[in-house]
């Protein structure tokens, strides 16, 4: 079997045909398309159903309802192809670029082939370059061309040996219910890989429009921590320590990467907070080298540990808000009872929650959640 393609299935029957399609035209036999349906509530299984009827290579792994990362773990489970790839069931995929990247595996015994991919919204479709500072079509250790870390973890943008993810035991997190569980399993095939080539095409059609992504998701948004978590657990499990300060750098890509998906002010906020609670425990267990941040990133987490109030003011609010938390957050570092009068400057502004780092105790753990009524005053015992 020369390919395994997975599809992780859920409620997705608006765009599933027209992603089982796009698949279907490869001109491969001796290929399966393992579409593994998580117990989709909707038309998904029917949909299913008809492609295994009417084409052989569809195979269907229907389960209960286990999340994203434990459906392609059960499908990789069960692949049986020398290369697998991975594709998104509201996604659709350019199949003359995929079979060019397995030519290209085959032919240069690659553990990974990597494309770029196009961002396909209702009325457009937009090339993506997802690759900063790399060379093309040339094969690559990662760890030794580190930037590849940086890049955005699309799995489903690439073609893997299926002997290097079982000999390396690379699986995906199975959170029930998470998002963004890509993170961490492709972290650990760039630790990992010893021979891996991109290439300047684009592989993938990423639909931006179908809201039921639940990477859309406010609510997920702490997943990542999840993720990024794995990620330096992996690191200290396998004795790689020389790739930790790389895990580091990846890390505040991946958070950067979510701050900047948040609307929401209240959102932004409470991750920055994690952020800071994570990210200072790294920074003074030793993790952190300078030599792979750039100046701009570096500030930025630098600010995060040392003066979050800082760092406040990416978050959103309006000029007066800003007043508002920087004298919270300046007078209640000291770690002693602090009574602040914000009557003076809260009308017209309705405030119901704030959060404050306090940055005199040690660990820099504690949160205190600050409630900012109009007209009162609030006592903060840190």
């Amino acid at each position: 079997m020369k390919l395994s393609v997975l599809i992780p299935i859920y409620n997705v029957d608006k765009y599933l045909e027209e992603c089982l399609s796009s698949i279907q035209n490869i001109s491969y036999k001796d290929v399966e398309i393992i579409c593994i349906n998580d117990g989709s509530t909707d038309a998904s299984k029917d949909i299913i159903d008809t492609f295994c009827k009417t084409d052989e290579r569809f195979i269907i792994l229907d389960k209960m309802n286990s999340g994203y990362g434990d459906s392609l773990n059960r499908g990789l489970d069960i692949a049986k192809g020398e290369y697998v790839s991975i594709l998104e069931s509201d996604d659709t995929i350019n199949i003359a670029v995929l079979e060019e990247m397995l030519s290209i595996a085959e032919n240069k015994e690659l553990d990974i082939v990597k494309a770029n991919y196009n961002l396909l919204y209702e009325d457009r479709i937009e090339p993506f370059q997802n690759f900063k500072d790399v060379t093309y079509n040339e094969v690559f250790c990662p760890t030794e061309h580190w930037n590849v870390f940086l890049s955005a973890p699309a799995i489903w943008s690439a073609v893997f040996k299926r002997e290097f993810l079982v000999e390396n035991k690379i699986k995906f997190l199975a959170t029930p219910g998470a998002s963004y569980q890509d993170t961490s399993f492709m972290f650990k095939c760039w630790c990992n890989a010893s021979r891996v080539l991109l290439i300047n095409d684009y592989l993938i059609n990423y639909r931006q429009t179908n809201e039921n992504s639940s990477s859309n998701s406010s609510k997920k948004i702490f997943d990542i921590l999840n993720e990024t978590n794995e990620m330096k657990s992996y690191v200290m499990r396998n004795k790689k320590l020389d790739i930790l300060p790389i895990c580091m750098r990846t890390k505040w890509q991946s958070f950067a990467w979510t701050l900047n998906r948040l609307i929401n002010t209240e959102d932004k906020l409470l991750f920055l907070l994690k952020v800071h609670e994570d990210i200072i425990i790294d920074f003074y267990e030793g993790c952190f080298e300078k030599t792979y941040w750039d100046e701009s990133n570096w500030n930025i987490v630098f600010n995060i540990i040392c003066d979050f109030g800082k760092i406040i003011t990416a978050s959103g609010y309006s000029h007066s808000e800003k007043n508002i938390i920087h004298s919270i957050v300046n007078n209640t570092l000291n770690g002693r009872i602090v009574e602040i009068d914000l009557s003076y400057n809260v009308e017209n502004i309705e405030i119901d929650k704030l959060y404050v780092i306090n940055s005199s105790l040690v660990g820099y753990e504690n949160i205190v959640n600050v409630f900012v009524k109009k007209n009162m005053r609030n006592y903060l015992v840190l």
